[in-house]
């Protein structure tokens, strides 16, 4: 029986592939266990970043305070005094937001058509008003009394 070279061939190989195969588990390994390098940097941990300006308007009081204005002949009116106060404080701060709140505004008082939707949007900007109660009850005082 002869050895052919294609047989000496396939011997090599199957002798070398576990080898190279062993030799790169046992280097993986060790670079898996071994301590980080002196000059491994810590990332920073997560902060946030700045939300979007248009969220920020469209949860603002401005645009709920718009909205109810915006709505107010075919669903109603509601009591919006605080908001009113706390719109004109958002005003004279950021312009910008308010202007982008008065846009979002508009843009959503297009799509009340129905009175579910006036409910619905009612609901918000009653949520809204409570939530301007609470956080500055003294804005909501100063607005009864006209000041």
């Amino acid at each position: 029986m002869t050895i052919t070279a294609h047989s000496r061939l396939s011997f090599a190989a199957l002798m070398v592939v576990p080898l190279l195969t062993a030799a790169a588990g046992a280097g993986g390994m060790f670079l898996y266990m071994s301590p980080p390098s002196e000059k491994a940097e810590v990332p920073e941990p997560w902060v946030l970043g700045p939300s979007d300006p248009s969220i920020a308007a469209e949860v603002s009081s401005t645009y709920s305070f718009n909205l109810a204005r915006l709505i107010e002949d075919r669903c109603g009116t509601i009591e919006t005094s605080a908001l009113e106060a706390v719109s004109d404080r958002e005003e004279q701060d950021n312009p910008v937001m308010a202007a982008q709140a008065r846009t979002a505004a508009a843009v959503r008082a297009k799509t009340i058509t129905t009175r579910h939707s006036c409910d619905y949007a009612f609901s918000e900007i009653k949520a809204a008003e409570e939530r301007v109660d609470k956080r500055y009850p003294k804005i909501q005082l100063d607005s009864k009394r006209g000041k």
